[in-house]
C-alpha cells in the first residue's frame, strides 16, 4: 500500500510558444518490517513469542490489550476491538472465544500468524482464516481456509480447506460468499456463510504438496492457551478448485478470522463466536498494491494558456487497484507584472470532469483544485495499465507566467474496496512481512444494533466524512471536515494521549497541520452535541 505524489513542472515561455516540461514522482511507502530470504533466529513456531515481541513489542500483563507495539510497527498488527474500546466490540463473544490481538507476517517461503485471546480455556475452540487469494473481498469456491481446533494446552492440527460457497446467503454469482456486511462491510460482528472442505493437514501432508526448503507447516499455542501461532507455505494460497498457481511474497490477499467454540471439527456458521479483521472492523489485508508510472507526456494545446498531461499507471499486482485523486494543486506561481489574479482562475478537468478550487491563495500556494470529498478514483485492473488524461487551463488573462503543479493521490486502494477511511494493518516477522490490516471499505453510519453495547457502536452521522491526506505524512498533512459536521471539535493527540492539536467549530473546513513529528496520531472529530466521534489514524514518517 503506497502514497505517491506525481510533481509536473511546467514553465510556461509566453513570448516562446514551446513548453518546458519536467517530471518526477516520489513514492511515499509505509514504514514497515520485511525480510528477504529466510527469516532470522528468533522466528520459530515453537509456542514462544519473543520472535512477535521483536517487532509488536513485549507484553504487558493487560489481557484486554496485551501489547503496545512501537510507532515502527503501527502497520504490523491489529486490535478486536480498536484501543481503549474507542471501536466496540460487534460480536458478543466468551472470554476465551474473544480475539484481541493479531499479527501477520511473511517471508519468501512463509506466512506466518499470531492471534491472542481475552481468557485461556481448557475448552476446545477452533480457528478459521479465510483467505481471498485475488483480494476482491469474497471468497468463492476452491479459495484457500487454515484452520485448527487447540485448548490451553495443545493444538490438534493444522489443516488446509477449500471454501465451498452458500449460494442462497450473502452470495455474488462469479464472485462468491462476501467477507464483511454487504452494508458497512464490517468484519467484525459478520460470520462468514459457506463451509470448508479439508484437503490435508500438517499431519499427513500429501507428496505433491510435500514441504520444501525453508517451508513450515505447523502451529502452536502459545502464552499458556492465551494464544496461537501458524505457518503456511506460500504455495498453499492457491484456489484448490482450479489447481490456480499459487501467490508470491509480491501479491496481495484479504483475510477474516473467525474463532468457533466447540470440539466440532469442521467449520460450522452457527457456532462462531468472534469474527476479527482490522481495528476498524474490515478486511485485514496482507501487503500494498504497488504500482508504477510508466509514462508521462505534457502538451501544449494553446501554447501558455492551455495543457494537456497525460499519465500512465501500471499494477503489477494479483488485484485491481484503485487510485484516489484527491486534489490537482498549483505552487511556486510566477505572475506577470500589473496583471490581476484570481486563484479560481485556473480550469482543471480529469478525463474530462471539472475540478473546482477549493483551497489556497496566491499569498498561501498551493492553490487546490479537487472535487471535495468525491475523490475521483482511476482503477487499474491486475497485471495492466491504465492512461489518464488532466487538462489545465491558466488564467485566461496570461497573469501566470510560470507554474508548478502537482497531484496528490491518496493511498492505492484495492479496487473492490474504494476509500480506506481508517488504516490499522498488521504484518509481522520471520517471518518476513509486508503490512496487513488494511480498512479496505468506505466508512458507512453502523446500521447494527446490539443490545449489549447499545449506541456506542454508531459513528455521528455527518462525522464520517472526515479526511486525512496524505497519508502516511512527512511532516504535513491536511485534514478536511465535512460540512454537514456542525458544532464539533477536532482533537489531534500523539500515541502516548498527549493533545498536539486542538481547534472548535470546524465546519466545511480544511485544516493544514504541519511539522508534525514522526510518529503515530489519533484524530479525533467529537460532536459537542452527542459526544459521539470518528476517528481517523496519521502516520508521519
Amino acid at each position: 500500500m503506497r502514497k505517491f505524489v506525481l510533481f509536473i513542472l511546467l514553465l510556461i515561455l509566453v513570448r516562446e510558444s514551446e513548453l518546458n516540461a519536467q517530471c518526477n514522482f516520489d513514492q511515499i511507502v509505509v514504514p514497515k518490517i520485511k525480510f528477504s530470504g529466510v527469516a532470522p533466529s528468533p522466528w520459530a513456531i515453537n509456542g514462544q513469542v519473543n520472535d512477535w515481541e521483536t517487532i509488536i513489542g513485549p507484553g504487558n500483563g493487560n489481557n484486554q490489550f496485551p501489547y503496545n507495539p512501537p510507532n515502527t510497527s503501527a502497520f504490523n498488527f491489529s486490535r478486536d476491538p480498536f484501543n481503549n474500546n474507542t471501536f466496540s466490540e460487534l460480536d458478543s463473544p466468551e472470554p476465551a472465544t474473544d480475539i484481541r490481538f493479531m499479527a501477520f507476517t511473511h517471508d519468501d517461503y512463509n506466512v506466518y500468524f499470531y492471534l491472542r485471546k481475552l481468557a485461556n480455556s481448557n475448552s476446545p475452540n477452533s480457528f478459521y482464516y479465510f483467505c481471498d487469494i485475488n483480494a476482491d473481498g469474497f471468497m468463492n469456491t476452491g479459495e484457500p481456509v487454515f484452520g485448527g481446533r487447540f485448548n490451553s494446552h495443545n493444538l490438534a492440527e493444522l489443516s488446509v480447506y477449500r471454501f465451498v460457497p452458500n449460494l442462497n446467503e450473502d452470495y455474488i454469482p462469479g464472485k462468491g460468499n462476501y467477507m464483511f456486511t454487504p452494508r458497512g462491510r464490517y468484519v467484525d460482528g459478520y460470520t462468514m456463510k459457506g463451509s470448508v472442505q479439508k484437503i490435508f493437514g500438517s499431519q499427513a501432508i500429501p507428496a505433491e504438496y510435500e514441504l520444501g526448503m525453508h517451508e513450515v507447516f505447523s502451529a502452536a499455542v502459545t502464552e499458556n492457551g492465551y494464544g496461537v501461532e501458524f505457518a503456511v507455505p506460500w504455495k498453499y494460497f492457491r484456489n484448490w478448485v482450479i489447481q490456480s498457481a499459487p501467490l508470491l511474497p509480491s501479491h496481495i490477499f484479504t483475510y477474516h478470522v473467525a474463532l468457533q467454540k466447540g470440539a466440532n471439527p469442521s467449520y460450522q456458521p452457527q457456532l462462531v463466536d468472534d469474527n476479527a479483521g482490522s481495528c476498524c472492523k474490515k478486511l485485514l489485508y496482507s501487503g500494498y498494491p504497488t504500482f508504477n508510472i510508466t509514462n508521462t507526456s505534457i502538451v501544449p494545446i494553446v501554447n501558455g494558456l492551455t495543457y494537456r498531461m497525460q499519465v500512465t499507471l501500471q499494477n503489477p499486482t494479483n488485484a485491481n487497484v484503485d487510485f484516489s485523486l484527491t486534489d490537482v494543486s498549483f505552487y511556486n506561481i510566477q505572475l506577470n507584472a500589473n496583471l490581476p489574479f484570481s486563484p479560481d482562475a485556473f480550469l482543471v478537468k480529469v478525463n474530462g470532469l471539472s475540478f473546482e478550487h477549493t483551497g489556497g491563495t496566491f499569498l498561501q500556494q498551493p492553490i487546490e483544485y479537487s472535487r471535495g470529498f468525491d475523490y475521483y478514483i482511476i482503477t487499474v485492473n491486475s497485471f495492466s495499465s491504465t492512461t489518464f488524461i488532466i487538462d489545465i487551463t491558466l488564467p485566461v488573462n496570461r497573469s501566470v507566467s510560470s507554474v508548478a503543479v502537482k497531484l496528490n493521490f491518496a493511498d492505492a486502494r484495492l479496487a473492490s474496496f474504494v476509500l480506506v477511511e481508517c488504516q490499522e494493518q498488521t504484518g509481522g516477522g520471520g517471518k518476513g512481512i509486508n503490512p496487513v490490516g488494511f480498512d479496505i471499505t468506505t466508512e458507512e453510519e453502523l446500521q447494527r444494533s446490539n443490545p449489549a453495547n447499545g449506541d456506542d457502536k454508531s459513528d455521528e452521522k455527518g462525522l464520517n466524512m472526515l479526511k486525512v491526506y496524505p497519508n502516511p505524512s512527512n511532516g504535513s498533512a491536511t485534514v478536511i471536515i465535512p460540512k454537514n459536521a456542525m458544532d464539533c471539535e477536532l482533537r489531534i493527540e500523539d500515541v502516548s494521549g498527549k493533545l498536539v492539536f486542538q481547534k472548535n467549530n470546524n465546519s466545511g473546513s480544511a485544516i493544514r497541520l504541519q511539522n508534525l513529528k514522526p510518529g503515530f496520531y489519533i484524530i479525533r472529530l467529537i460532536s459537542k452535541e452527542t459526544g459521539k466521534q470518528y476517528i481517523e489514524k496519521l502516520v508521519v514518517q
